[in-house]
């Protein structure tokens, strides 16, 4: 049975109204992915152009502190020399090979090189050679000039240097006897430097502490670092004074800047390895932990407990250098000290 005109007429209708509803729909997606795509090139342009801002200034600020780097090293650098320009004015001999007899083996080594002893005899004395085969002039140079500004009664006198040949070295005054030198770390760990360990009375190795304290302090005075205080750079004389050697390392205190370190070593304060600047607290912390090995080997309580209080991780913990000469003072000396099951406690 066939449909009536009516039917027809709804049916006809609502196609339509389908069809306008889809069309609708389909316009309105369209207008939709039109302003999503209208956003998206709006932000994308105003990322790009941020982008472009930023790396404009980046690149800039990258340069800036490039140039502010190469500045603060040109002028650590120009503070540090003309800090030795009277040093300079006075000059270093040069001391060829030929003016010195009598060359004796190797006395120390270490990673500079090795030292010798010679007979000066414009002097009458025999003197020391440091010859550091992988420093080029200037870094001997300066060191001397370094030593020779720290003209203390406990830092060895230096007579000169030789730089006629590649082999660059630098001349001291002998620290020890029958031409061998003894540091710490000899007297402390070496069994062939027994006698002379038993020999050393509690007195004596309070002597040779305040020598180095005295020196140390001398050196921060002036406003610089040694920055290499360890057994191996303390020297004892045949009269049981302490000297302090090795000044490859010294900085300004006011322009000492930190660095990175591939290894963990005992005798470097803690904040110095993790790449904070040094400081006259961080030579305190080296100097005790020679303090206290010195303390637990012959078994004196006074020189163990400075020596880990020098050695404290916190900076601030640890004493002065006039409380550390206070304390060392060898006339003041109670004769405190441990009883042989204490030593390693």
């Amino acid at each position: 049975m066939g449909r009536s005109v009516e039917q027809k007429r709804k049916s006809r209708n609502l196609r339509k109204k389908r069809k306008r509803a889809e069309r609708y729909k389909s316009k309105r997606e369209e207008d939709v992915q039109t302003r999503v795509e209208k956003i998206v090139r709006v932000i994308r342009k105003d990322f790009d152009q941020q982008k472009r801002i930023a790396s404009k200034y980046y690149n800039k600020w990258k340069q800036c502190m490039l140039d502010i780097n190469n500045n603060f090293k040109k002028s650590e650098s120009s503070k540090v020399l003309p800090g030795l320009q009277v040093q300079q004015q006075k000059s270093l001999p040069n001391i060829e090979p030929d003016e010195l007899e009598n060359p004796s083996p190797c006395i120390g080594s270490g990673s500079f090189g090795h030292c010798s002893t010679w007979y000066y005899p414009r002097f009458d004395i025999n003197i020391v050679e440091k010859i550091m085969p992988d420093s080029n002039e200037t870094t001997v140079y300066k060191e001397a000039l370094y030593q020779q500004m720290f003209a203390h009664r406990c830092v060895p006198h230096v007579f000169g240097i030789n730089n006629t040949r590649k082999r660059y070295s630098l001349f001291m005054e002998f620290v020890g006897k029958d031409l061998q030198s003894l540091t710490i770390h000899k007297l402390l760990y070496d069994k062939e430097s027994m006698d002379i360990m038993g020999s050393m009375t509690v007195l004596d190795w309070f002597r040779v502490c305040y020598d180095i304290a005295n020196a140390l302090q001398y050196i921060h005075k002036k406003g610089f670092l040694h920055c290499d205080i360890k057994t191996n750079n303390v020297l004892v004389s045949d009269h049981k004074n302490g000297y302090l050697i090795d000044f490859g390392k010294v900085k300004q205190i006011a322009y000492a800047s930190g660095k990175k370190y591939a290894k963990v070593y005992n005798y470097i304060a803690p904040e110095v390895l993790n790449s904070h600047p040094p400081s006259p607290a961080s030579d305190v912390y080296s100097f005790g932990i020679i303090i206290k090995a010195i303390g637990e080997t012959i078994g004196d309580n006074t020189l163990l407990e400075l020596g880990q209080q020098s050695s404290s991780a916190i900076p601030a913990q640890r004493p002065s250098m006039i409380r550390l000469l206070s304390a060392l003072n060898p006339y003041t000396y109670t004769g405190n000290t441990l009883d042989k099951g204490q030593k390693k406690n």
